[in-house]
């Protein structure tokens, strides 16, 4: 059962047809893979775990069933440096310069437990960054250098990396002592690159910018075979040992020969030692790496200039590798039990070749002695086969006896280089010219170090090479300044209204161009606007002729925007994102969702032909896409798993492949038109509908083709068809994982969510290749502190300057979610906080974002003399896409009045989308200055659309007496030149969307917790603490606590699912008039508390459970909503005087009424809370209490 699934997990179709696999049995009509012998234990561990994860699998019973986990791999949850590491962040404070220093003093410092060959590590570094790198694919962006794979399996025991973990080992005290500033993956390859400067070649630079990941990429297709090298190569050439005429036929995409190698048999294709058809197989595995003719000779004449092979001892004396070693090797593997183990004694390869007669130092020697020897077939003393000049001089210095020389030495696939006249003719001009090969293979090793690194954006450090390479995917420089968004919303408005665009052209053009992107090599993507280019504009999967009419149309907005725009500039590449975006919105609007917006950032740039690798760019072109229901399966592959490695590709979760797959058949964006999957009758809205009707029990499938790509969906009822669908569409309803997240979408209260989730996967992948944008993010939060008082924590400047980054980079102003203000003062100095130009950018900028402030000079002036700090203020209005503001308001009247005409000028705004309707959480602070003014900077809160909670809380215990004043402070605004008409903002009675609201004293004085609780809708959770109980305003109205939380608690009862409140004070702890429960006080909470059916959670003083009307024989407890599942009671033992055991008797009560058929049967958990504030009064408690 074991040996069986692992290889159809491998993808060995025979067997996988011998075990009852449909597909698999449709398969071996074109496989030509011969029977084969698999070893008996081969995928089974001797001893079957009976811990987590072991026993038998669902895998062992399924073997062919779709697998998602290579969706959840690398998740930042699972990274030990925490989710929010940023790794650009840590090198960015890195001592590049002593990190150098310290490599070159290792590579000279030979270690007893490994010594140097020579004592010199450089050999096995410059092998060690090779071999990460070298496994990079042109042809899908996978494997290379980028993750730092070499750490983990299958890679770290691969024959071809034996003893690369000495390698590693002998780096961990470094990386130890840099930590998190310095990747693995960025030091593995930065070795080799130290250890060739070392030898004194000059390369090219180094670039870091590598992140960790922390588990192996099970995304990658190593091969299927079952056996390593010198065998392991069976499937990956369909069966064929003509090692001449299968060359070129390697299974699409591998690069290596065998499984377990990185390139090729050095010993020749199957061990021939033949240096022709080793040739062949060199061009074929360098060239999926995406190098060519001259890159693949620098590569190896470079590479094997400096260093050795390992052959000493034959290879029954070396132990396994490290994934099957003993625990006690500690992760190391390959025990040479031969003296030491190492040193002279050393196995790696079994080949025993020195290339130079300088191992350590840089020289042209390798292609003089390649050149200039005639060679013998020989075996190396483990016993292969590789290559001696007899006649050669004992001129190559053996590694550790010293006065010791050996004969030239070379590989198979060293004398290829030879028996090819391409590589021969390349060789002769290099032996002639020695620095037109060492330029040839300063490039070729930058490019082989760098080819996943994704656009230079990305690459860190002091030592990125100036020189700009066609393999980068090089964008041409931003012309003209970054669109706003005035001019998004007018481009939206254009692309919509231009004849021949609809939501299902827009759609797709915007998706052909972003999907692009892989993540592996991060290559793609929509910036450069490369599928107007050749070779993606003719692609068949982008339908050209409807592409070609698409790219027409947006190219004509393009020429009359830029024509009058002025300064600023749209690029064809921003304008296809946002046609899509545009067309989106659109959708949502029709589907009954009007305010929807979707994100969009601008500043892409637009490729040109000459900056596009045809042959290079063609390897994006995919194989099928199932997000769009082009192509379809092979005889290795199924539709539904291309359609999971293209999500891979695009970093895509499985709840975020699924909503978009459901997206995109909504808005009806089939790559040709058809109406597979199209489940709807509601073409090019967003709905949930292609869920729910592929969900539906009401439709029955059936194979509409012999190979099952093609489905009708039959109603069951009228037996009529209704819908086809490809197995892209119908693995959504029948993959157990799948099915569980469409239902999730295709539930009736989920339509809201599938738009929320659609726009942000679509928001994701549209925003891929933005590096250039990631790496000016703003931090979010932004916590701006402005006290001049503690210039430590942030100069009075920054926010400031701060404001002028954003208003310079409008494209940023969307980044910032979350703002903290601690405080928002007056500036006393005379000096303005940033140059007059600059504020006087500001004042444009609130000019041209407000233009009612034109009307206004008093607000700008004062803002350019900096006279007031409006500052803070306006980048609340400046940061468009704000979720959560905690803001203390200022104590100065006139920064508190700005702040209160800011809000309440912003929700007058009449754009395409107001400041601040992204605002959910907002916390309000302010000082207790005895001015009713306070409450009223909470007004505009209440008018804003999506805030769901406001804590509203008071910084002093100085308590104002005041009622909210319904009166213009007409001297205040006169002042400060403001119109109070056009500014002040009142409270809304019933229409404000909160439904939780935090409250303390001090905005609760009289009528002021009526006021907010009266504004809102419908209220789940009220959180209330009075300090200040009972008073008596001006007008004589009561405003007796219980009174008025009454008359607050009625207005929200039947909706109120928790609710915590304090009555009580220390301040008035001798109030017995207050504290002492009465009839009336009581009654206010009993008729509260009888219209709370859905309360869950109730906190209060514990005082109010002690109310008992014995002429009614009734008790408070008994008037508790049944629907409690938590009680918590609070005791100021220095405000009341009970009895001890009278309280543990109430306790007691409570206790007995829970339990099943009680009055509390639903109550989980009772929390007690005894404090005393200020300590006990001694007149109060008497010493036996």
């Amino acid at each position: 059962m074991h040996v069986q699934s692992l290889l159809l997990a491998s993808g060995l179709v025979p067997l996988a047809a011998s075990q009852g696999c449909p597909f698999a049995k449709r398969a071996t009509d074109t496989n030509l893979v011969p029977p084969r012998e698999i070893p008996e234990d081969f995928g089974i561990c001797r001893v079957a775990s009976n811990q987590a994860g072991g026993g038998t699998r669902s895998r062992d019973f399924w073997p062919c069933a779709l697998r998602l986990d290579v969706l959840r791999q690398f998740s930042p949850q699972y990274n030990p440096l925490g989710a929010d590491f940023d790794y650009t962040e840590a090198f960015k404070s890195l001592d590049f310069a002593a990190l150098k220093k310290d490599l070159n003093a290792l590579l000279t410092d030979s270690q007893d437990w490994w010594p140097a060959d020579h004592g010199n590590y450089g050999g096995l570094f410059i092998r060690m960054s090779w071999h990460s790198a070298g496994t990079y694919r042109a042809m899908d962006g996978r494997g290379g250098s980028g993750m730092g794979q070499q750490r983990f399996a299958p890679l770290d025991s691969w024959p071809d990396n034996q003893n690369l973990d000495k390698a590693r080992r002998l780096l961990w005290p470094i990386k130890q002592k840099y930590g998190s500033k310095i990747s693995w993956a960025d030091l593995i390859v930065l070795a080799g690159n130290v250890a060739l400067e070392h030898s004194g070649f000059e390369t090219l630079g180094f670039a870091g910018g590598r992140a960790d990941t922390w588990e192996a990429d099970e995304s990658i297709y190593w091969g299927a075979e079952s056996t390593f090298v010198p065998k392991g190569n069976d499937v990956r050439y369909n069966g064929s040992t003509d090692i001449y005429e299968r060359a070129d036929k390697l299974e699409k995409p591998l690069g290596a020969t065998h499984f377990g190698l990185i390139y090729v048999n050095p010993e020749g294709p199957d061990g021939s030692s033949d240096p022709k058809a080793s040739a062949l197989d060199i061009r074929t595995a360098f060239g999926r790496m995406g190098m060519d003719d001259e890159e693949t000779a620098a590569l190896i004449i470079g590479g094997h200039t400096l260093g050795k092979t390992h052959g000493a001892v034959p290879a029954k004396n070396i132990g396994p590798e490290p994934m099957a070693a003993d625990l006690g090797e500690m992760g190391l593997g390959w025990h040479n039990s031969v003296n030491e183990g190492n040193g002279p004694d050393q196995m790696t390869s079994g080949l025993e070749v020195i290339w130079s007669t300088t191992p350590t130092k840089w020289s042209n020697h390798f292609l003089k002695s390649l050149l200039g020897n005639n060679w013998t077939l020989v075996e190396s003393p483990a016993g292969h086969k590789q290559w001696e000049a007899l006649n050669g001089k004992l001129e190559y210095p053996d590694p550790f006896v010293k006065g010791k020389f050996r004969r030239p030495t070379m590989l198979t696939s060293d004398l290829a280089l030879i028996n090819d006249p391409s590589y021969l003719k390349i060789c002769k001009r290099w032996h002639d010219n020695p620095k037109e090969m060492n330029a040839a293979f300063a490039r070729a090793w930058y490019k082989l170090l760098h080819r996943d690194l994704g656009p230079v954006s990305r690459y860190l450090g002091p030592e990125v090479a100036k020189q700009k390479f066609i393999w980068q995917d090089p964008l041409p420089e931003r012309k003209g300044d970054i669109i706003g968004e005035a001019e998004i919303s007018s481009l939206k408005s254009t692309i919509l209204s231009t004849d021949g665009l609809d939501v299902s052209k827009l759609v797709s053009t915007a998706w052909n161009s972003a999907s692009t992107f892989r993540g592996t090599d991060k290559r793609g993507g929509a910036n450069g606007a490369r599928i107007a280019l050749e070779p993606q504009v003719n692609w068949v999967s982008n339908n050209p002729k409807q592409l070609k009419q698409v790219l027409s149309a947006l190219k004509k907005v393009q020429k009359d925007f830029n024509a009058k725009s002025g300064s600023k500039k749209v690029s064809l590449a921003d304008l296809i994102v946002l046609g899509g975006v545009a067309a989106i919105e659109k959708a949502a609007q029709a589907a009954g969702f009007k305010d929807v917006e979707v994100p969009f950032t601008p500043g892409r740039v637009d490729a040109t032909q000459s900056q596009t690798d045809l042959v290079q760019f063609g390897y994006l072109e995919p194989l099928a896409d199932g997000f769009r229901n082009y192509g379809h399966g092979t005889t290795r592959a199924r539709t539904e798993e291309i359609l999971v490695d293209r999500a891979a590709l695009l970093t895509l979760t499985p709840p975020e492949m699924t909503v978009l797959v459901g997206g995109l058949r909504a808005l009806n964006a089939n790559y040709d038109g058809s109406s597979n999957g199209i489940l709807t009758e509601k073409k090019g809205q967003l709905t949930n509908d292609f869920f729910v009707n592929l969900l539906s029990p009401a439709y029955s499938w059936a194979k509409k083709d012999s190979q099952g790509e093609l489905w009708t969906g039959t109603d069951r009822a009228t037996k009529s068809v209704k819908w086809t669908a490809t197995r892209a569409d119908l693995v959504f309803g029948s993959h157990a994982e799948l099915r569980a997240i469409s239902e999730v979408y295709g539930s009736a209260d989920a339509k809201e969510k599938f738009v929320k989730d659609f726009i942000s996967a679509w928001t994701k992948v549209m925003n891929l290749d933005r590096f250039d944008v990631k790496a000016e993010k703003i931090a979010s939060p932004l916590l701006v502190r402005h006290w001049p008082l503690h210039p430590e924590i942030l100069h009075r400047e920054a926010p400031a300057r701060f404001a002028l980054h954003l208003v310079r980079n409008s494209h940023l102003q969307r980044d910032v979610k979350s703002i903290v203000f601690d405080d928002l003062i007056r500036i006393e100095e005379d000096d303005p906080l940033v140059g007059v130009d600059g504020l006087d950018e500001l004042a444009l900028a609130a000019r041209q974002r407000f233009p009612e402030l034109a009307n206004d000079p008093g607000w700008c002036e004062g803002l350019v003399t900096a006279k007031i700090d409006p500052v803070a203020a306006l980048l609340l209005v400046l940061c468009t896409r704000i979720e959560s503001l905690n803001l203390t308001i200022p104590y100065y009247q006139e920064s508190r009045l700005l702040v209160l005409n800011l809000l309440s000028l912003a929700l007058r705004h009449n754009g395409p989308q107001r400041p601040l309707d992204n605002l959910q959480l907002v916390v309000l602070r302010w000082y207790d200055d005895d001015d009713p003014g306070n409450i009223q900077c909470a007004a505009p809160f209440f008018h804003l659309p999506n805030v769901k909670t406001l804590a509203l809380s008071a910084l002093s215990d100085e308590i104002p007496i005041k009622s909210i004043s319904e009166e213009k402070d007409q001297t205040e605004h006169s002042r400060l030149g403001l119109d109070p008409d056009i500014y002040e903002t009142r409270f809304p009675v019933g229409t404000s969307p909160i439904e939780e609201l935090f409250l303390e004293a001090a905005c609760l004085t009289n009528r002021g917790l009526l006021t907010v609780v009266s504004a809102c809708k419908r209220l789940k959770k009220l959180v209330f603490t009075w300090r200040n109980p009972t008073r008596t305003t001006d007008d004589g109205q009561n405003s007796a606590p219980l009174i008025l939380t009454r008359q607050a608690l009625l207005l929200h009862a039947a909706f109120l699912e928790e609710l915590a409140f304090s009555l009580a004070s220390h301040r008035f702890r001798h109030d017995t008039s207050f504290v002492n429960a009465s009839s009336a006080r009581m009654e206010c909470l009993k008729e509260c508390f009888g219209q709370m059916n859905k309360l869950k959670r109730l906190s209060m003083d514990i005082h109010v459970l002690y109310y008992r009307d014995n002429s009614r024989n009734e008790k408070m407890l008994n008037f508790l909503p049944r629907s409690l599942e938590h009680l918590g009671l609070q005791c100021d033992l220095a405000c009341y005087q009970p009895q001890v055991l009278q309280l543990v008797e109430l306790l007691c009560t409570v206790l007995e009424a829970c339990g099943p058929g009680n009055r509390f049967c639903s109550l989980k958990t009772l929390e007690i809370w005894l404090f005393v504030f200020g300590g006990i009064d001694k007149d109060l408690y008497k010493p036996q209490d």
